[in-house]
């Protein structure tokens, strides 16, 4: 069995990672072998040292390379080395570099978001870091939005690209989790083209877009960039219609913000509906 771990989605396989993990247990002096990932008190975890024997292992079966980098920074967690997890990781090149410390940071921040949001900021190559504060943000939010909301939206000026993206993933979150907490923190913000998507995501949510359409629509209408307004309100509309379609095809032929292709996409699913009520 697998799991998705990181931003990427990226696919470890379980039952390849437990068996090269074995050859951990070189890392301390114990006898029977444990699963490598039991703690055992009375010896000391020897972080070089597990680094050490993966590196050689790596050397002796590069074939399976990734599956004891992960085997590895899979034990580094578990005795919370995370910063030789991600020393480890960034030692690498290519994929394997992208897909170890995509781990490295999603597993950290489920311990410790702060330290490895810092960690994160730390990272020398822009690309590194731009992909592990996305990381470390994405685990985050999935436990604690809000608090990855608060915590990214206070990012410095100089980071104002991954701020953006890191916001948008964090509010996406918390808009899925609790949509009334997240739209009230958006609303307390001063209007932001680069809120356009998190607003989007709260207007086309088909929750309010089904329930609350008028709000919606308020919703979709505060959308800065036109072409966004007019695919958000499209959304919305198209929802609304199946509800109360004189209200919806009411509020179009009113509006000036649904450009003459996404109004072409509201008539043929307002046509449509019309023929279903009428079989």
């Amino acid at each position: 069995m697998g799991v998705w771990i990181g931003t990427h989605g990226f696919h470890v396989d379980a039952s390849d990672v437990a068996a090269a993990a074995s050859v951990f247990s070189k890392a301390k002096t114990f006898s029977p072998p444990r699963h490598p990932l039991a703690r055992n008190s009375a010896v000391a975890f020897d972080a070089a040292k597990a680094i050490a024997v993966a590196r050689d292992q790596i050397r002796t079966d590069p074939q399976f390379a990734h599956d004891y980098g992960c085997a590895l920074i899979f034990k580094l967690v578990d005795e919370r080395e995370f910063s030789a997890a991600v020393d480890f990781a960034l030692s690498a090149a290519g994929e394997e570099k992208s897909s170890w410390l995509d781990i490295a940071f999603d597993l950290w921040a489920a311990q410790a978001p702060h330290d490895a949001m810092r960690a994160a900021l730390e990272l020398a190559s822009a690309e590194d870091r731009r992909t592990a504060v996305l990381d470390v943000v994405s685990r985050w939010s999935a436990s604690d939005p809000a608090a990855a909301v608060e915590h990214t939206n206070q990012l410095d000026s100089p980071l104002a690209d991954i701020r953006r993206s890191a916001l948008d993933v964090a509010l996406s979150q918390w808009i899925r989790q609790d949509l009334a907490a997240a739209a009230a923190w958006i609303d307390r913000q001063r209007p932001d083209r680069q809120l356009d998507g998190p607003v989007i995501d709260v207007a086309t949510s088909p929750a309010l877009a089904t329930y609350r359409p008028l709000v919606a629509v308020n919703w979709a209408e505060s959308v800065f960039d036109p072409q966004l307004r007019s695919h958000a309100l499209a959304t919305v509309l198209q929802t609304w219609l199946t509800r109360d379609r004189a209200s919806a095809a009411a509020y179009l032929a009113q509006s000036k913000d649904v450009n003459p292709i996404d109004r072409g996409i509201v008539l043929a699913a307002l046509e449509n509906t019309t023929a279903e009520q009428t079989r």
